[in-house]
């Protein structure tokens, strides 16, 4: 059952028997307007089935057009609520497959702020599978158990790429801390900041070794971990990071996240030995099941928001509707099923969920299924290679047929280069002019068709189609099989360098048009 038969089931409406394409079918219309008859129906007397309309009596569509089918207070309620949800409020977390890694998370930060203790831990795991927000749900649970009683210090090895770069950040942070503490303080003065970077550093080290165990916690989160571990030799930071944390009176925790499941042998063997040696492993759901489960639960409305509702009858068809679409075959089964098999990233899901349900309305109380389409297409595109064959100049796409040939002759497995390549254009465009010309023809209109052929074709110079084997490369069409560490913007490609083709002879034959003279090209 699709979303509108969902929705007529709700209203009484009887499904018809005719289907439009997905689109049409997907956009609102007398089931849509059904669904809010009954939630107005919900809200003031029990429902009443809705018999289907005559064809004497206008549609429903025409007459509940533009009327609100849930108040503007349970709209703006339910998109403020499940757009948080799908934007990192993850407040199931201990219920989800990462509950357990949360909760020896959620353990260590509270021992450093409650206990005062000092940690140090590596999280490690996939991009989009869960780290920084484990840890974001972690340090929002703590400030509200300990208010004002830890600072957090966020590092985004991306950004602060290196030890001076980092120190800053960190120095910064503090007096922003040491501002807002004090009124007193103007806005712009520094304690901890200063221009030479040796005093800063100085600065930075005595307040966090001196003290006591009374003094305000100090997390560390170090987003990109390794990329820090890397630029650095010394890594004099780091070094001096955990010595704190393993031997000052300041209670202090770093966490280090990273997809880089070897970043631990990246520190220095005077780093490692005061690295607490914990490492917390973050997987990727095993099964689909578990994926949605756990995604699940970021489009679901929770009870306590839809006992603010006007209409709770709301929240219950929204989850359902949730359920269903996920049970039957919809957009929503499509984007989850093609980002389990790709990236598992619960974040690419959500980024496309989160446009979709932000465009509820009084009027439209429930995501289209046409919205989610349109933004899978948009953000995801399908069958990319034939997109890029589509989009290659006549040229582009002989010297990719050419190459096909030629690995199709030497059963290469696609890999070729550009002289192979170049050298099977020529034959191939000067047998097929001299096959055009010498005969094979049984009517005059294959003749002038022929004749065409011959004019129209011609065998370029090695430099432009050079020039064509290089847009070949950055589109990605063409890619590098050896470790010789060209980048896909190179702006000089070896003729030698072998590349592998991401397209076969036979998927390029179905990518033309039938009749045309590439399809003609694709036979050997």
């Amino acid at each position: 059952m699709d979303r509108h038969g969902f929705t007529r089931e709700l209203s009484g409406t009887p499904e018809p028997n005719n289907h439009q394409d997905q689109l049409n079918k997907l956009d609102e219309n007398t089931s849509q307007n059904a669904f809010l008859d009954q939630l107005r129906s919900a809200s003031s007397s029990p429902p009443k089935r809705s018999s289907p309309p005559t064809p004497s009596d206008p549609s429903p569509s025409k007459k509940t057009r533009g009327e609100p089918l849930v108040s503007v207070h349970d709209a703006d309620l339910v998109r403020e609520q499940v757009t948080r949800q799908l934007m990192g409020d993850f407040h199931w977390l201990e219920q989800s497959s990462l509950g357990s890694t949360y909760k020896q998370l959620h353990t260590m930060i509270t021992n450093t702020v409650r206990d005062h203790e000092g940690h140090s831990v590596l999280l490690v795991g996939p991009r989009g599978s869960g780290k920084t927000a484990m840890v974001n749900r972690a340090l929002d649970q703590i400030n509200r158990d300990y208010p004002d009683q830890f600072l957090p210090i966020y590092l985004n090895c991306f950004i602060h790429n290196a030890d001076h770069v980092a120190l800053r950040e960190i120095a910064r942070t503090m007096d922003a801390a040491w501002r807002q503490s004090d009124e007193n303080v103007s806005s712009d003065a520094k304690v901890f900041e200063t221009r030479s970077i040796n005093d800063t550093f100085n600065n930075v080290l005595q307040t966090l070794e001196s003290g006591n165990k009374d003094r305000l916690a100090v997390i560390f989160i170090i987003d990109e971990f390794d990329k820090l571990a890397l630029s650095s030799s010394q890594q004099t930071l780091l070094y001096n990071l955990f010595e704190v944390a393993q031997t000052s009176k300041n209670p202090m925790c770093i966490i280090g996240i990273t997809p880089r499941i070897t970043s631990r042998e990246l520190l220095e063997k005077r780093v490692l030995s005061r690295f607490s040696q914990r490492v917390l492993a973050v997987n990727h759901s095993r099964t689909k099941e578990q994926f949605w489960q756990d995604l699940r639960p970021g489009l679901r409305v929770p009870e306590s928001v839809a006992a603010q509702l006007d209409n709770p009858k709301y929240a219950q068809i929204w989850n359902q509707w949730v359920d269903k679409a996920y049970e039957e075959n919809t957009t929503l089964t499509r984007i989850i099923f093609d980002v389990y098999a790709t990236t598992k990233s619960f974040k690419q899901v959500n980024q496309h969920l989160v446009t979709a349900v932000t465009r509820i309305t009084p009027e439209d109380p429930l995501p289209r299924d046409s919205d989610l389409i349109r933004l899978v297409m948009n953000h995801h595109p399908y069958n990319t290679i034939s997109q890029q064959i589509a989009s290659l100049s006549p040229l582009e796409l002989h010297l990719v047929i050419a190459a096909c040939r030629d690995a199709e002759k030497r059963n290469s497995e696609g890999v070729v280069n550009f002289n192979s390549a170049y050298k099977e254009y020529k034959l191939m465009i000067d047998d097929h002019n001299t096959q055009a010309a010498v005969g094979g023809t049984n009517s005059r209109l294959e003749s002038m068709i022929s004749a065409q052929f011959q004019v129209a074709q011609r065998v370029w110079s090695i430099e432009v189609c050079r020039n064509c084997w290089r847009n070949l490369f950055k589109m990605k069409v063409l890619v590098e099989v050896s470790g010789t560490g060209i980048e896909s913007n190179a702006k000089i490609i070896p003729d030698s360098m072998m590349v592998q083709l991401d397209v076969t002879l036979m998927e390029v034959r179905h990518l033309t048009v039938e009749g045309s003279i590439e399809r003609r090209l694709t036979v050997l």
